[in-house]
C-alpha cells in the first residue's frame, strides 16, 4: 500500500534521527514527532528475512537475541542503506564492534557477501596513514589507508567491502576524509592523487564519542548511537549462563538480581579508584567465576552452595577490586544487609576479601595458602630476588592466574610501592621458560606507538605468512608498567595506548614497513600496571579498560608488613653468621619499630608544590632493609651499633631526600622516641645524629712476597660507621690525590667540609648497592658531577658520561647505552653514568633512561645479530658462575639483564629550579621511584667559610693577617646572608632568585680579580707619585749643571761661526766660475738642438710622399712573389717567345740599366720598337736574378731610364691581364716595372730633401762634439763646486749642531728652572697624595669585598634591595673590623665617568640602577642574563657592541 506524504515525512524524520539520540531525548524526539503529525501512525515496517538472518548470526555467536540491541542492528542496516559513510558512536561496551559483525554476517547469508578491513587511524601518524611525499627526491609513499582504499577498488565488484576506522576522532585525521564522506567520494592525497570510492565500499566509524568532530565531518556521516542502557547486566549474563552447563545456569541465575542491586550501591555510594563501565564489571565478574570453575569433563563438580561462594568470591573481586580498605568494609556491610548470599564468617579485624573458596567449596582464609620462606643460612640470597609470601601477594597472585589462564588481560592497580610490578613479575617467574617466555616494558609520557610497536616486533618472529609470534611456537606474557604514562594529546587521546588495545583486540597491527600488510601476532598476551589514576596521573582510555580485568593492589596489612621484613632479618641476623644474639634480638625489635617510622613519614611529611617528591613507599621500606643487610658480624657486634647502623639506614632513604633541616629535626625526634618506647631510654638517648656508615675506609693489604700471581690487591669493602670530622676529610682528601693522579686532566679541587664529605658517603652508599641509582638534587655548583666522580673512583667503577653535540639525538644515546651495557653485562665492570638536566636535549632521552633504571631493559636497543654475540660471549661466564643453569638463550639473556642492573649505575644529577624537575616526576616516575634521592640543600655557613679559606688562605693581600681571616670569615657571611634576602625579596616582590654554590665560588674568583686590578691600579699611581718627587729633586740639582755647560758650548759656537765665513767665500769665487762655463755650453747645446728640428721637419715630409708610392711597391713585391725560378727557366727555354714577354724584358733591362740593342722598329710587330731577347736571356741566367729584383736600389732610377720605359709602358696589350694570358706567373714582372717608373714619379721629389737631410745630419755631428766638450768642461767646474759646497755644508752644519746644543741647553735649564718654581707647591701635596695612596691600599680589601658582592650578587635585586645588600655589608665590615672606604662609589670604582657618558650616547638610561646594570653585564665574572621588558638593554648592548662584533647581533631571548 503506498504511503502519503505525511507518512513519508514523518519515517524519514523519525528514522534519519531516531537512531543517533541518547536514550533520554528518544522519548522527547517521538512526542514531538507526534505533535507535527497528530493523529497520523505509522504502519509497522519490518525487514522480516534480515531479521530472521539476524537472529541465526546472534544465536550463532553465542549472545542474546536482545530486542534493543537488535534495534541497533536494524538502525545500522537502514542507516548504511542511504549512506556510504557511517559512525557507530557509544560508550565501551555498549556492543558497536558486535552490531558492525552481526550485519555484516547477516548481510552475506542473505546472499550480499560482506567483509571489513579495520584500522586505528589514531596508532599511527598521519603520514603513515595518508602516506607522505619526500620533498628531496619527489617520491610517494601511500600511507595504510590509502593502500587499503586502493585496495578496495582491486577487489571482486560482488564482494561488498567495510573500510572500518576504529579508533579515537580528531579533528585532524577525520577532516581529511570529507571529501570521500560527501557527494565527491573522492580521497584526495597530498600528492594530487584523486582516487574515487569504489562502488562496493562503504566507510565507517567506531568511535567512543565524537568531542572533536566538526559539524561538517557529523552532517556527512549516518549516525548509530549505542547506549550503555542498551546492554545492561542481563543480556551478558544470560549470554554466558547459555554458555554454562542447565545445572549452573541454573544455579547462578537467581543471583544475577544481586550483582544489579551490588552495582547501583557501588555506583552512587562507593568510591573506586577508577571509573570501569558496567559492562567491564559484568565481563570480569564473569571472567573470575570462569576460571573458578572446574572443566565440564571434570569428575568432580561443584555444588550449588560451592557455586554460590563462587558467586560472591567473584561478586567481591569484580566490583569490589578496585576499592580501597574503608570501602570494601563498606561493600562488606552492603552485602550483609542485603541477605541472601553465603558470606564468610569473618574473625575480627578481618574481612570478607581475606577469604577465598578452597577446593572443598568451603571458605577459607588466605594465610591457609600462604607459603613460608626459607631465607637459606649458608647463603646470602640476592634482596631482589626475596620475596616473601604474604596475604597480599599470594591473594593477588592467585587472582591474576585465574584470569591469565583464560589468556585474558591482567591490570593492576596501585599507590606506588604496593607491589604490583613484584607480583607480576614473580607470578610470570612461576612460567616454564621452554613453553612460556616473559618481557617486561616500561612506559613513560614519551613513549609512543611506534616504539611499542618496535617492542613488540623485536621480541616475536615469523611463524606462517602474516603470523608472528614468539621463538619456537612458545607463547610469552609482555607486562607494561606504568601503562597510564603515555601522553594524553590536544584531543585527549592516548594514542600510545591506542596500539596497546588494537594488538590486545584485534591480534595484531598493520606493517609500518610495507603499508596494508597487517601483522598477526598470536600468542602474546598482556599485562599491566598503573598508579591510581588522578591527582595529576592519566586514566587509561576506556577501549583498552575493557581488554583488562583490574584489581586494585591496596597498602599491605601491618601484619603482612612486619611479616615481610621480619623474615628478612631473621634470615639474615643470625648466630650462624656469627651475628651477636643481643644484635639479633634488636633486629626483630627494630622491624615494628622501621614500620612505624616509614608510616608516621607517610602520614606526616605530605606531598606539596614544593614537596612533591615526599612520596614514600614501601620501597622506601625495603631499601632501608637492604642498607642494614649490607654489613657483617664484626662490624655489628653491640645493640647500640645494631641501632646507629639502623638509624643512619632511615636517614639515608628518608631523610636525605629532605629539603628542609625542621624535617630532619622532626625525623630525628621521632626515631629517638620510638627507640625510647619500644627498646629503651638508654639506647633512644645513645644516638648521635652524625651516623654515617662506608665501606671505603680500609687500607689495601700490604703484599708480602707469598701472594699467587693474579693476586689484586684492593682495599676490602668493609661497610662499617665512620667519623665525619676526623679520619674522613683526610682519605676523602688522599682519594682526590690519587684521582688526580690516575684521571689525565682530571684537577679536582673540591673542599670536603663536612657536607660536601656526607654527600661523598651517601653517593658511595648508592653505588655500592647492585641496583643502585641515585637522584643528586640541587642547585648549579652544588659538587653533585664532581662528588660522584669521586665516589665512582672510590668504588672502582668506571665513569661515563655523554659528550653533547649539535647532531646528538636519541639514537646517539642507545649507542653510548650499547657500550655501557657491554661493559657491565659481558665485562661485568662497574659503570657509573652520570646524566645531568643539561644533557637533556630530547625528552625521549628520558624514555630511555627510564628504561634503564626501571627495569634495566631497553626494547629494541640491541639487533638480534648483537644480541646472540652477547649471549655468545656470556655463556663460559655463566657457565662457570651458574653451573647448574642451562646455557639456553632466554637464560643467558635474563643473565645478561641481571648483571647489568647489578653493575651499571645511573646518577641523575637535576636541579630543583623551575617547573621541569616537577613534571619529570609526573611523566617519569621510574626514574624517581627507581632511585635513591639525595637533596643538596643549601651549604651552610661554616661550609662557605672553609670554601673560602681554602682559596684565599695561600693568596698574596697587602692587609695583617686577622684583618685576611675577617675577610674569609665574611665571604661565608655575605654567601648566606644573600641567600636569606632572596627569600625576603620573593616574599615581598613574589619574584624568584637563587643563589648556588657556583655564584660563591664566583664570588671568590672575583674578588682575587678585583683586588689585583685595583692594587696593581694604586700602585702604578703611588709609583707615578713617587717618580714625581723624585724628579723633582733632580731637576734642582741639574740646573747648575746646565748653567756651566752653556757657557762652554756658547764659546765653541763663536769658533765655528768665524770657520764657516771663511769657507762661504770659497764656495762663492768657485759658483761664479762655474756659471759663465754654464751658459757657453747651453748656447753649443742650443744649436744642435737647431739643427735635430730641422732634419725631423725633412724626414717627416720625405716619408709622407714615399708613403704614397708604398701601395705600388707592395703589390709589386706581391706579383715579384709569385714568379718561381722555374718560371723564368721556363721563358728562357723559348724559342721564340712571346712579343709582350721580350718587351717586359727589355723594361726590366732599362731599369737594371743593361745595354740593349738599338732601337729600331720590329718587323714582325709593325708599330712596336724592336726587343733585345739575348740580352734579356743573359739577364735571365744570373742566378741571383729574382733576388735582384725583390732588393732592387729605387734610388738608381732616373729620367733618363724612365722616360726610354716611356714607349713600353703606353702599349696597348702592355698590361696585367695580357700578360697573364701569354706569360702565366712570369707577369708580375710587368707590374715590377710598371711600379718601378710610379716610384720614380714620386722618389724624384724626395731625393733632394734626402740629399739635404745627409748634409744635415752631418752638421749634427760636428755640433755633438762641440757640445760634448763644453759638458765635459761644465762637469769639471760642477765637480769644483760639489768639492767646496761639501765643505761649505759641513761648516754650516757643524755650526748649527752647536747652536742647537746651546738653545736645547738653554730651554731645558729654563724648563727646569720653570719646572722647579712651577712644582714647588706641588711637592706637598704630593707627597700627601702618597700617603693617601698607602691609606687606600689598607681599605682595598673591604672595598674589593664590597664591589666584587655587588658584581656577584645584586644583579637580580631592585635599588632598594641593592642599597640594603651594601648596607649590611658595611655593618659586617665594621663589626669584623675590616677596612674600607665609608664614602665609596661603586660606580666611580669600578667604571670611569668617560665609559659611562658612552653608554648614555648609545642609549643606556641615566639613573644609577642602569649604571650599575651596565657595570654588571661589563665586568661580572659570569655570564649575565638581562631581564628587559623595554628592550632598554637590548639597545643599549647593540650600539656599545657593533663595534667590536664583525656580525651583526642576534638576540636570542
Amino acid at each position: 500500500k503506498e504511503m502519503s506524504e505525511d507518512s513519508i515525512m514523518m519515517k524519514v524524520m523519525r528514522d534519519m534521527n531516531l537512531s543517533k539520540l541518547v536514550d533520554e531525548d528518544e522519548p522527547l524526539f517521538l512526542s514531538l514527532i507526534d505533535d507535527l503529525f497528530p493523529a497520523l501512525i505509522l504502519p509497522t515496517v519490518g525487514y522480516p528475512e534480515l531479521e530472521a538472518a539476524i537472529a541465526d548470526t546472534v544465536t550463532g555467536m553465542g549472545l542474546v537475541n536482545h530486542p534493543p540491541w537488535i534495534l541497533k542492528v536494524i538502525q545500522l542496516y537502514e542507516t548504511q542503506r542511504v549512506r556510504h559513510g557511517m559512525m557507530t558512536l557509544g560508550p565501551s561496551g555498549a556492543g558497536k564492534t558486535m552490531c558492525i559483525y552481526a550485519l555484516m554476517k547477516s548481510l552475506t547469508v542473505l546472499g550480499t557477501p560482506h567483509r571489513e578491513l579495520r584500522m586505528n587511524p589514531k596508532a599511527i601518524t598521519a603520514p603513515q596513514m595518508f602516506g607522505k611525499l619526500d620533498v628531496s627526491t619527489n617520491d610517494w609513499t601511500d600511507g595504510i589507508f590509502s593502500t587499503l582504499w586502493r585496495k578496495t577498488l582491486r577487489m571482486k565488484k560482488t564482494e561488498n567491502i567495510w573500510l572500518l576506522l576504529d579508533g579515537p576522532v580528531d579533528a585532524i585525521w577525520i577532516e581529511n576524509l570529507n571529501s570521500v564522506l560527501d557527494d565527491n567520494k573522492t580521497l584526495t592525497l597530498a600528492n594530487g592523487d584523486r582516487i574515487p570510492m569504489s562502488p562496493n565500499c562503504k566507510i565507517i566509524f567506531e568511535v567512543h564519542n565524537i568531542d572533536n568532530a566538526s559539524p561538517a565531518t557529523v552532517s556527512r556521516n549516518g549516525m548509530v548511537f549505542m547506549s550503555a542502557s542498551v546492554l545492561d547486566c542481563y543480556p551478558l549474563t544470560e549470554a554466558w549462563l547459555g554458555r554454562l552447563p542447565p545445572t549452573q545456569a541454573d544455579c547462578f541465575r537467581p543471583l544475577i538480581e544481586c550483582f544489579e542491586k551490588a552495582y547501583h550501591h557501588y555506583s552512587s555510594v562507593l568510591s573506586p579508584k577508577m571509573d570501569i563501565l558496567q559492562s567491564m564489571l559484568v565481563d570480569q565478574f564473569i571472567a573470575i567465576i570462569n576460571g573458578l570453575l572446574p572443566p565440564q569433563d571434570f569428575a568432580k563438580q561443584p555444588t550449588p552452595a560451592h557455586l554460590e561462594r563462587m558467586y560472591v568470591f567473584a561478586l567481591m573481586w569484580s566490583l569490589g577490586a578496585i576499592l580501597e580498605l574503608g570501602d570494601r568494609v563498606k561493600f562488606q556491610t552492603f552485602l550483609e544487609e542485603l541477605g541472601g548470599l553465603s558470606l564468610p564468617n569473618c574473625a575480627q579485624d578481618t574481612t570478607m576479601f581475606e577469604y577465598y573458596v578452597g577446593e572443598s567449596g568451603e571458605w577459607m582464609h588466605w594465610e591457609s595458602k600462604v607459603c613460608v620462606y626459607d631465607y637459606a643460612k649458608d647463603s646470602i640470597p640476592r634482596y631482589d630476588s626475596i620475596l616473601v609470601p604474604n596475604v597480599d601477594n599470594t591473594r593477588t597472585e592467585f587472582l591474576v592466574d585465574i584470569i591469565a589462564k583464560q589468556n585474558k588481560g591482567v591490570l593492576l592497580i596501585g599507590e606506588s610501592g604496593t607491589a604490583k610490578t613484584v607480583i607480576i613479575k614473580a607470578y610470570c617467574g612461576n612460567y616454564d621458560p621452554d613453553t612460556h617466555l616473559y618481557k617486561a616494558l616500561n612506559f613513560s609520557s614519551a613513549t609512543t606507538p611506534g616504539l611499542f610497536q618496535a617492542a613488540i616486533e623485536s621480541y616475536v618472529d615469523k611463524r606462517m605468512g602474516s603470523t608472528y609470534g614468539p621463538p619456537a611456537g612458545k607463547k610469552m606474557t609482555v607486562f607494561i608498567d606504568d601503562v597510564n604514562m603515555p601522553v594524553i594529546n590536544e584531543w585527549g587521546d592516548q594514542i600510545t595506548n591506542e596500539i596497546v588495545r588494537q594488538l590486545m583486540e584485534n591480534k595484531g597491527f598493520y606493517n609500518l614497513e610495507k603499508p596494508g600488510d597487517y601483522t598477526s601476532i598470536a600468542d602474546v598476551q598482556i599485562m599491566a600496571a598503573m598508579c591510581h589514576p588522578g591527582g595529576g596521573r592519566n586514566d587509561i582510555p576506556e577501549r583498552l579498560k575493557r581488554q583488562f580485568c583490574t584489581f586494585n593492589c591496596t597498602l599491605p596489612s601491618d601484619n603482612s608488613m612486619d611479616l615481610i621484613f621480619r623474615t628478612i632479618a631473621c634470615g639474615y641476623f643470625i648466630e650462624e653468621r656469627r651475628f651477636n644474639p643481643e644484635v639479633c634480638e634488636t633486629m626483630l625489635q627494630l622491624v615494628p619499630i622501621t614500620r612505624k617510622i616509614w608510616q608516621s613519614v607517610k602520614n606526616k611529611l605530605l606531598p606539596t608544590p614544593a614537596k612533591f617528591h615526599y612520596i614514600f613507599n614501601l620501597r622506601d621500606l625495603s631499601r632501608i632493609w637492604k642498607g642494614i643487610l649490607k654489613v657483617s658480624a664484626e662490624i655489628i657486634d653491640t645493640k647500640d651499633k645494631a641501632i646507629a647502623l639502623w638509624y643512619g639506614e632511615v636517614n639515608r632513604v628518608i631523610a636525605d631526600r629532605f629539603t628542609m633541616h625542621k624535617d630532619c629535626d622532626w625525623l630525628h625526634g621521632k626515631q629517638v622516641e620510638l627507640i625510647n618506647e619500644c627498646i629503651s631510654e638508654e639506647n633512644g638517648n645513645a644516638i648521635e645524629r652524625n651516623t654515617f656508615f662506608a665501606d671505603f675506609m680500609r687500607e689495601p693489604p700490604e703484599p708480602t712476597g707469598e701472594e699467587p700471581d693474579d693476586a689484586v690487591f684492593e682495599a676490602p669493602k668493609v661497610y662499617e660507621m665512620v667519623e665525619v670530622s676526623k679520619e674522613l676529610p683526610a682519605k676523602l682528601r688522599s682519594y682526590q690525590e690519587m684521582y688526580n693522579e690516575t684521571v689525565r686532566g682530571a684537577g679536582m679541587d673540591l673542599v670536603f667540609f663536612k657536607d660536601a664529605a656526607i654527600h661523598l658517603v651517601r653517593i658511595s652508599r648508592i653505588l655500592s648497592m647492585p641496583i643502585g641509582h641515585a637522584m643528586l638534587v640541587g642547585v648549579g655548583g652544588s659538587g653533585k658531577q664532581s662528588l660522584t666522580r669521586l665516589a665512582s673512583y672510590i668504588a672502582g667503577y668506571d665513569m661515563f658520561q655523554i659528550t653533547l653535540s649539535r647532531t646528538y639525538n636519541a639514537q646517539n644515546l642507545l649507542d653510548d647505552l650499547k657500550v655501557l651495557y657491554r661493559t657491565a653485562g659481558v665485562k661485568g665492570k662497574g659503570v657509573t653514568f652520570i646524566f645531568t638536566d643539561n644533557e637533556i636535549k630530547d625528552e625521549n632521552f628520558l624514555e630511555s633512561m627510564n628504561n634503564v633504571i626501571a627495569s634495566g631493559e631497553v626494547s629494541g636497543m640491541f639487533q638480534r645479530d648483537e644480541i646472540d654475540e652477547i649471549l655468545g660471549e656470556l655463556g663460559p661466564v655463566m657457565k662457570k658462575e651458574m653451573p647448574r643453569h642451562p646455557p639456553t638463550n632466554e637464560n643467558l639473556y635474563e643473565y645478561f639483564i641481571n648483571r647489568v642492573k647489578e653493575n651499571l649505575h645511573v646518577v641523575l644529577c637535576f636541579s630543583p629550579v623551575g617547573e621541569k624537575f616537577r613534571n619529570r616526576s609526573l611523566k617519569f616516575p621510574g626514574l624517581f621511584s627507581g632511585c635513591t634521592m639525595d637533596w643538596f640543600m643549601r651549604w651552610p655557613k661554616e661550609a662557605l667559610v672553609e670554601v673560602s679559606d681554602h682559596f684565599l688562605r695561600t693568596y698574596d693581600m697587602d692587609t695583617p693577617d686577622d684583618v685576611k681571616q675577617s675577610i674569609i670569615q665574611s665571604m661565608g657571611v655575605i654567601q648566606d646572608g644573600v641567600a636569606e634576602t632572596c627569600i625576603d625579596y620573593f616574599n615581598r616582590f613574589r619574584r624568584q632568585t637563587h643563589v648556588t654554590p657556583k655564584s660563591y665560588l664566583s664570588f671568590l674568583a672575583g674578588f682575587k680579580d678585583i683586588y689585583s686590578e685595583k692594587y696593581t691600579e694604586i700602585k702604578i699611581l703611588a709609583s707615578r707619585m713617587e717618580t714625581g718627587l723624585t724628579k723633582l729633586l733632580e731637576a734642582s740639582k741639574s740646573v747648575s749643571e746646565l748653567s756651566e755647560m752653556l757657557v762652554v758650548k756658547e764659546k765653541n759656537l763663536a769658533i765655528a761661526s768665524k770657520e764657516a765665513d771663511v769657507v762661504l767665500q770659497e764656495v762663492t769665487v768657485s759658483a761664479t766660475a762655474a756659471e759663465k762655463v754654464k751658459a757657453s755650453v747651453q748656447k753649443v747645446k742650443d744649436k744642435a738642438q737647431a739643427i735635430v728640428d730641422e732634419i725631423c721637419k725633412d724626414k717627416t715630409v720625405a716619408t709622407t710622399k714615399l708613403a704614397a708610392a708604398a701601395p705600388a711597391l707592395r703589390e709589386a713585391e706581391r706579383a715579384l712573389s709569385t714568379i718561381k725560378a722555374s718560371d723564368i727557366a721556363t721563358v728562357r727555354k723559348l724559342g721564340k717567345p712571346p712579343h709582350l714577354i721580350m718587351r717586359i724584358m727589355d723594361c726590366a733591362l732599362l731599369l737594371f740599366q743593361k745595354g740593349i740593342s738599338k732601337i729600331t722598329m720590329d718587323p714582325d710587330r709593325p708599330g712596336f720598337i724592336g726587343t733585345s731577347w739575348p740580352d734579356s736571356l743573359k739577364l735571365m741566367g744570373d742566378t741571383k736574378f729574382l733576388g735582384n729584383l725583390l732588393n732592387f736600389p729605387k734610388d738608381t732610377i732616373n729620367d733618363e731610364v724612365v722616360e726610354l720605359l716611356e714607349p713600353y709602358l703606353s702599349a696597348d696589350d702592355f698590361n696585367l691581364e695580357r700578360a697573364k694570358a701569354v706569360s702565366g706567373n712570369v707577369a708580375g714582372l710587368l707590374s715590377w716595372c710598371r711600379a718601378m717608373s710610379f716610384f720614380f714619379s714620386i722618389n724624384k721629389e724626395v731625393l733632394p730633401l734626402k740629399a739635404n737631410l745627409a748634409v744635415q745630419e752631418g752638421r749634427l755631428i760636428i755640433a755633438n762634439t762641440d757640445l760634448a766638450e763644453a759638458q765635459a768642461q761644465l762637469d769639471a767646474k760642477q765637480k769644483e763646486l760639489d768639492i767646496v759646497q761639501a765643505k761649505f755644508d759641513g761648516a754650516v752644519s757643524h755650526k748649527q749642531m752647536l747652536l742647537d746644543d746651546a738653545e736645547a741647553t738653554r730651554r731645558k735649564m729654563t724648563n727646569a728652572t720653570a719646572l722647579i718654581e712651577g712644582l714647588a707647591g706641588e711637592k706637598t701635596r704630593w707627597t700627601e697624595a702618597g700617603l693617601r695612596f698607602s691609606d687606600q691600599i689598607k681599605r682595598l680589601v673591604g672595598d674589593a669585598l664590597l664591589c666584587t658582592g655587588f658584581l656577584s650578587y645584586s644583579g637580580p635585586f631592585n635599588q632598594e634591595f641593592r642599597d640594603l645588600l651594601q648596607k649590611n655589608w658595611k655593618t659586617m665590615c665594621m663589626r669584623n673590623k675590616i677596612p674600607f672606604s665609608e664614602d665609596l662609589d661603586l660606580i666611580k670604582m669600578l667604571v670611569d665617568q668617560a665609559t659611562a657618558g658612552e653608554w648614555v650616547l648609545q642609549g643606556l638610561p641615566t639613573d644609577n640602577l642602569s649604571i650599575q646594570n651596565g657595570i654588571i653585564v661589563t665586568k661580572a665574572a659570569r655570564f649575565p642574563l638581562l631581564i628587559d621588558p623595554q628592550g632598554q638593554a637590548t639597545i643599549w648592548i647593540k650600539k656599545e657592541k657593533s663595534t667590536d662584533c664583525d656580525s651583526a647581533l642576534i638576540p636570542l631571548l
